[in-house]
């Protein structure tokens, strides 16, 4: 982002023109401090009228809408003054409380009203129309907006907004209590976030270089990539060993003890080839579990052909394409035909493609 056109802007969300569930794109209308009202768009989880936010960002234009402040970063607050409070207490923000709720609040206890709903909210029961129930649901719903300005806070000098979006999405409103308990849970499961980025938060609550978690999400984090890149499955336990030692700054010989006991708990899959040990995750062994169940299944029902029939067909299908096969051509659709199975590898021109068409 060019520094120059980088700003910062103070206001309330005085209107949600537009929410996005699945991506949290948001379109929302901004009252400034000044009281200038302007539009801004970006990434906005689980915006609501009346919130206090802080934007970062540099401004645009939209050929149709016009000029728009471009979010990169937010921060939510909570709103000060009594003016402020209602105003966020009627956004129907708070489950159990409208307009005409909030200024009975409001009114009874002034610029306490949050102070009172988090930690006194039997004192609201005082209020007619709010029993003790609600206003303990009243009281659980608060924290639970605390907790996603809470989720944000923690995380957003170690991950974009679209990121803690997921990060909350997933743990909901405890989620910063699960982090600090096992930050490398992050990297794990669906809407995961990249490694570096759990172990910076990692390193800034103190845990330590050589702790197990470390090492086993990083030790996944190196087979994941030799999969991407590569497409290896499993990885040899040594090379395993050597870059996870890189990448942590570890002692290899402190993460070769540490990667037997995660071998012998079952937090990773090994197994021997010709005496030379391998490592891979548990999410490819189970993803390979499956497949060959699968190929074992397919291959007890799957029609096979005799050994003098398939060297007939294959002599017929030369004649008929007119081409004489390569050996190993002829092997693998041999193959393919004796066993009902066969899975057909190799490079770029390497007759792939004619084999299929003979088959």
């Amino acid at each position: 982002m060019d520094n120059e056109l980088y700003e910062e802007l103070k206001g309330t969300i005085d209107s949600v023109v537009y929410y996005n569930e699945g991506n949290d794109y948001a379109v929302l209308e901004i009252r400034l401090e000044n009281e200038l009202i302007i539009t801004a768009v970006g990434t906005v989880p689980i915006p609501f009228e009346g919130e206090c936010v802080i934007l970062k960002g540099k401004w645009g234009y939209h050929k149709e809408f016009g000029r728009q402040f471009v979010i990169e970063s937010y921060e939510k607050t909570l709103p000060k003054g009594t003016e402020g409070i209602y105003q966020y207490l009627s956004s129907r923000m708070i489950k159990g409380i409208g307009p005409a709720t909030a200024k009975k609040i409001v009114e009874r206890f002034g610029e306490d009203t949050f102070e009172v709903i988090e930690t006194h909210p039997e004192w609201l029961a005082d209020i007619p129309g709010i029993t003790r129930k609600k206003a303990a649901a009243i009281s659980e719903s608060f924290r639970e907006q605390s907790g996603i300005r809470g989720v944000m806070m923690f995380c957003k000098d170690y991950m974009g907004v679209g990121e803690v979006s997921k990060v909350y999405k997933r743990f909901g409103s405890g989620a910063v209590g699960i982090i600090k308990q096992n930050p490398y849970i992050l990297c794990n499961g669906e809407n995961s976030i990249p490694f570096d980025k759990a172990d910076a938060i990692a390193m800034s609550l103190g845990t330590p270089l050589d702790s197990r978690e470390r090492i086993l999400s990083g030790i996944i984090f190196i087979l994941r990539g030799v999969a991407a890149q590569n497409g290896h499955t499993c990885y040899p336990v040594h090379d395993t060993v050597l870059q996870a030692s890189e990448l942590l700054g570890v002692d290899g010989a402190k993460i070769e003890v540490v990667m037997e006991g995660l071998l012998d708990s079952g937090d990773l899959s090994g197994y021997k080839v010709d005496g030379k040990r391998f490592v891979m995750t548990n999410e490819t062994s189970e993803d390979e579990d499956i497949i060959a169940r699968n190929l074992s299944r397919i291959m007890a029902s799957a029609g096979r052909f005799g050994a003098m029939d398939i060297s007939m067909l294959i002599e017929k299908v030369e004649t008929t394409l007119g081409i004489g096969f390569a050996p190993l051509q002829r092997e693998a659709i041999f193959a393919s035909l004796e066993n009902g199975v066969m899975i057909l590898t190799g490079g770029p021109g390497t007759g792939k493609t004619t084999v299929v068409r003979a088959m």
